[in-house]
C-alpha cells in the first residue's frame, strides 16, 4: 500500500487489509483464501437490478420455460429463461437485460449483443404479453461504459441523460418479425450507463435514473409508432 501513488489502489488495499485482519485463524477451514467472483457479469446484473429497482417478489412468473415430451414419457421441464431485471412503472413492464459487453470501452459495433441475445429479449416480451396478458411491455439492453473516454465524448450521435451517466445508443431488432405485427417490445432500446456512477450508486434504487430511462424508452416508442 505504501508503494503506490494511486488513491483507488490504496483504498482497495485498505479494504483487503481489513478483511485479512479480521480472519480468525482458529476458524479457518484451510490456508487458502479466495475473494471475488469468477464471472463479473453476475455482479453487474445484481448492481443493475438494484439501481433500477427490479421486482423481487414473484419474479419467477416472468420466466418462460421449455419442455421435452419423449414418446411414452411424461412432459419434462427442460429449463427456464430468467430475465435479469423486471421494472414495473406506471403500469408498464420494462425488461432490462444487463450486458457486460466491451462496447463501453471499444465503441465497436462488433462488441454489442448478438442475435441470440436479441431473440431472447423478444421471447421474454412474447411470454409476458401473451401468457401474463400484459399489454405494455418494453425491452432494453443496459451496457456499462466509461463516459470519460474521448471516443464517447466526441460521439455526437449519443442522446445523453444525467450528466452523461446514461446515454441512448440505438436499438436492436430482427428481420423475421413482420412490420405490421410488431409489438413495442420487438425493439430493444439500448443504453450505456457509466460504470463508475453505477459502482457508487447501486446500493438503492436511483429514481432519477429510473425516470430518465423509462421516459426515454416511452419517447422512443412514440417515435417508432409515428414511423409505422
Amino acid at each position: 500500500m505504501n508503494s503506490t501513488f494511486d488513491d483507488i489502489k490504496k483504498i482497495r488495499y485498505k479494504h483487503l487489509l481489513k478483511i485479512l485482519n479480521n480472519i480468525d485463524d482458529d476458524q479457518k477451514n484451510s490456508n487458502l483464501c479466495t475473494y471475488g467472483v469468477n464471472n463479473y457479469y453476475y455482479a453487474y446484473e445484481t448492481m443493475i437490478d438494484n439501481l433500477f429497482g427490479g421486482i423481487q417478489d414473484q419474479k419467477k412468473i416472468y420466466n418462460p420455460n421449455g419442455y421435452w415430451t419423449l414418446i411414452n414419457h411424461q412432459r419434462t421441464k427442460a429449463s427456464d429463461l430468467r430475465p435479469d431485471t423486471i421494472l414495473i412503472k406506471d403500469k408498464k413492464t420494462y425488461i432490462l437485460d444487463a450486458k457486460m459487453y466491451k462496447f463501453g470501452y471499444t465503441h465497436s459495433v462488433k462488441d454489442l449483443p448478438e442475435t441470440q441475445s436479441i431473440q431472447k429479449q423478444i421471447t421474454y416480451g412474447d411470454y409476458i404479453h401473451h401468457n401474463l396478458k400484459d399489454k405494455h411491455v418494453r425491452n432494453s439492453f443496459i451496457l456499462p461504459y466509461n463516459k470519460e473516454l474521448e471516443v464517447f465524448k466526441k460521439d455526437n450521435n449519443l442522446i445523453r441523460y444525467l450528466n452523461d451517466n446514461l446515454v441512448y445508443i440505438g436499438f436492436a431488432d430482427v428481420d423475421w418479425r413482420s412490420d405490421l405485427n410488431m409489438e413495442d417490445y420487438d425493439n430493444i432500446f439500448s443504453y450505456c450507463i457509466d460504470f463508475n456512477y453505477l459502482l457508487r450508486n447501486y446500493r438503492a434504487p436511483d429514481h432519477k435514473m429510473i425516470n430518465s430511462l423509462c421516459d426515454s424508452i416511452e419517447h422512443r416508442i412514440l417515435e417508432m409508432r409515428k414511423i409505422k
